[in-house]
């Protein structure tokens, strides 16, 4: 047994139950008893005593046929008010069955039942074991700590029904005890907490209405809690709620039972991105009526909608039958999240002399790019395509924003040999106005190229001196 410290001066008594067996002879008996410790330097100190106990006894041995209590199973302490199991086996140990076993368990006064504590066992088979089991709780709050000592007994007789063994009675006892731990003597306080909580998914859009759903839980084990009123606030005015208040009233929740409610709010539109506090502030009162109060803080992440506004394409005023031409788009982020991992890409019936993929890379909220294409016309008409923007929002769910366009495509320039006409004839039917119109135009186009493949090139060169 352990007993803890033992100041100067001070007593601690112990007791330790003691049952002599059937077999012993009139005589005293030695017990030695050891006591180990560490003084007030830490070392160690024992002591030992050897005490004699007078017995009554005259020697008769009892039958084979007898009884053992084994498999003890006890928690080694307590809390007050806490319910606990202590559980045995009763085994044969003869070489013959049992007939109506009993076996019953002495419960001390610090401790309640909450199940039986007489069981009767009938026709326990040779070398058989029977489990019992019974529930117990400490219904009293002490001063101090209190060690419960539980006494249980098996009685029971051979099942023969002739020969000397015939009708002998076997008794044997055994204990178990557990150390009863109190706080100070005071009833525990209850506590009201929040045991979960959702709100729908994994964040909340800002503008949106959400049903945030509480799970309350009264912790005591031995008092309901009435008249519960909880409270929702965001300090910041984040959330407001929906065609209510943001409180709400409970008339009882038992002793170790739950209660769950649910509340209809908003996320305002132009709240930050980011994770925000609620204050879940509860106050309840016992049967008794005294009056207590909690708190809970819960956090809930709240997302802004992405938004990718895209321009109409810009092309050249005339574009020809395989002649390289290019298109250009500008493209804003006017949300108020990041775009993350932007990548635009075109895809049409035209041909390419080179990948026309853009990694543009983390788009901040305000800023604006453009994104330029070279292709070359495959046939005259209507030429179509789509322009594709694929992104991460915050949340990295992958968003796919398309843009299609639509062309047309003239047929090629037609060009008639010189030399084949007259030189009058010649100077008369070339329209050198029309031809020095495309010209320039065509150098044009070549410089609008150049120029954009030479931005383009330079913001590459930007994004990879950033990273």
């Amino acid at each position: 047994m352990n007993a803890g410290y033992i100041l100067v001066g001070s007593t601690f008594k112990c007791k330790f139950p003691l049952t002599g067996d059937e077999t012993l002879t009139s005589k005293n008996y030695p017990i030695t008893v050891k006591i180990t410790g560490a003084d007030s330097s830490n070392d160690s100190v024992s002591l030992e005593q050897t005490l004699y106990i007078p017995v009554k006894g005259t020697g008769e041995k009892l039958s084979a046929k007898d009884i053992e209590i084994t498999g003890i199973s006890i928690p080694q302490q307590v809390m007050a008010g806490d319910e606990f199991t202590l559980a045995f086996d009763v085994a044969n140990r003869g070489t013959s069955s049992l007939k109506d076993a009993k076996v019953t368990v002495e419960v001390p006064e610090g401790l309640a039942n909450k199940t039986k504590n007489v069981f009767v066992i009938t026709g326990l088979e040779a070398g058989k074991t029977q489990r019992c089991s019974l529930t117990l709780f400490s219904p009293k709050k002490t001063e101090k700590d209190e060690y419960q000592m539980l006494k249980i007994t098996a009685e029971a007789s051979s099942s023969s029904s002739s020969g000397e063994n015939s009708g002998k009675t076997v008794t044997v006892s055994q204990y178990a005890g557990t150390m009863v731990k109190n706080l100070g003597g005071a009833e525990k306080t209850p506590q009201l907490m929040i045991s979960n909580y959702s709100y729908g998914g994994s964040y909340v859009q800002a503008g949106d209405d959400f049903g945030l759903n509480l799970g309350l839980y009264n912790t005591s084990a031995t008092q309901d809690l009435v008249n519960v009123k909880v409270t929702v606030t965001a300090d910041d005015g984040t959330f407001i709620p929906v065609k209510s208040s943001n409180a709400f009233f409970v008339d009882k929740i038992e002793a170790k039972g739950s209660a769950a409610h649910s509340i209809v709010m908003n996320a305002k539109r132009d709240a930050e991105q980011k994770t925000y506090s609620l204050t879940v502030d509860m106050s309840y009162e016992d049967t008794a009526g005294n009056a207590f109060t909690s708190k809970d803080v819960i956090s809930i992440p709240v997302m802004q909608e992405t938004r990718l506004v895209v321009d109409d394409l810009v092309a050249p005023p005339e574009l020809y039958t395989g002649m390289q031409s290019s298109l250009s788009v500008e493209f804003y982020n006017m949300g108020k999240t990041v775009l993350n991992n932007l990548r635009v890409n075109v895809e049409g019936d035209f041909d390419a002399s080179q990948s026309n993929m853009y990694y543009v890379g983390n788009m901040e909220t305000g800023k604006s790019d453009s994104y330029d294409f070279t292709f070359i016309p495959r046939q005259s008409g209507p030429m179509t395509g789509t322009v594709t923007f694929t992104y991460e929002d915050a949340a990295g769910n992958e968003q796919r924003y398309e843009k299609p366009f639509e062309v047309t495509i003239m047929e090629e320039v037609p060009w008639e040999d010189p030399g084949m006409m007259d030189p009058t004839e010649t100077e008369k039917k070339i329209p050198w106005i029309p031809i020095s119109i495309a010209g320039a135009a065509a150098v044009a186009v070549i410089g609008l190229i150049v120029w954009r493949k030479h931005r383009k090139k330079k913001r590459e060169q930007e994004m990879e001196i950033d990273e």
